[in-house]
């Protein structure tokens, strides 16, 4: 399965490629930002211990069977299926860091690599930049270097601020201080703040190849790390410095209601799944449209 993951990848590659290709070929390519988001918050365990033939099923909570899947390995990664790799590749995939999609408390969830191309100017072709940004940051990136302001009302509708800062300023100083000081993460209640070279984060409750239950909020245990010397997150310095993971946790209630996170989706058992024995639920439709006959 993972064979398969691979193909797609190179597959996604190649496709691209053929984008920048024709947009050399129209002349354009030297004065065209190209923003290239590796990644989508970390590979995904979503597929179980084993793997599966249909991600659908273990996102119910429902094992599948190594055997019979074996039976069907030259289908795998055809149109029968809607397979996934098994968590080992999965860790592999997030190496170095700790965890993977869905746990936004380590970079294993939320970290991916981003290229930035302009060859206009960007000059220094296959530079590094270390500075700490998040992808909110891309948008206010595209306004500025477009020149296009930020919209304050859109059909009529008040659009609320955008929370981004412009990478802008990295494009000609590879070596600027940081314009992103604050960024917080949170997803199914893993959650985690960054703060001037700090990060301190919390997992919460079952790991993410599990997919269903969930527990108490009172056996959460944070973590801190100095990421400006411990960029992977392996030296957990909560119990050295217990003021500066204070300080951050103060600053994550702080900043979750003024970004939307709170109220937290934790989970619940008793949510309708076939382990919970519940494969129903009501409520109103929602869509006018009408049934198909």
């Amino acid at each position: 399965m993972q064979e398969v993951f691979a193909g797609f990848v190179e597959h996604a590659d190649a496709q691209i490629g053929r984008l920048i290709d024709a947009i050399e070929q129209m002349g354009l390519r030297d004065d065209t930002l190209i923003i290239y988001v590796v990644g989508d918050n970390g590979p995904s365990a979503e597929g179980t211990l084993t793997g599966t033939l249909n991600v659908m099923r273990t996102m119910m909570g429902l094992p599948d069977d190594a055997a019979k899947m074996l039976k069907q390995i030259e289908k795998i990664g055809g149109p029968d299926f809607d397979n996934h790799y098994p968590v080992g590749w999965c860790w592999a995939g997030s190496s170095p860091f700790q965890w993977m999609k869905q746990v936004a408390s380590h970079f294993g969830g939320t970290r991916n690599g981003l290229v930035l191309s302009w060859p206009k100017r960007i000059t220094d072709k296959g530079g590094t930049r270390s500075q700490f940004h998040h992808v909110i940051d891309l948008a206010p990136t595209i306004l500025e270097v477009a020149g296009i302001p930020e919209p304050r009302e859109v059909n009529g509708v008040p659009q609320r601020p955008i929370e981004g800062v412009s990478m802008a300023y990295t494009f000609t100083d590879e070596d600027c201080p940081s314009r992103r000081t604050t960024q917080y993460f949170e997803m199914f209640c893993n959650r985690a703040l960054y703060h001037n070279g700090w990060v301190a984060g919390c997992l919460h409750g079952r790991a993410p190849w599990i997919t269903a239950g969930s527990v108490s909020l009172d056996q959460d245990s944070w973590e801190l790390y100095n990421i400006d010397e411990d960029f992977s997150q392996a030296n957990d310095l909560a119990a050295k410095e217990p003021q500066k993971l204070r300080e951050l946790q103060d600053l994550f209630m702080a900043e979750g209601p003024s970004t939307t996170c709170y109220p937290s989706m934790i989970g619940s058992p008793s949510a309708p799944t076939p382990r919970s024995g519940r494969v129903t639920c009501a409520g109103k439709p929602t869509s006018s449209i009408p049934p198909v006959p």
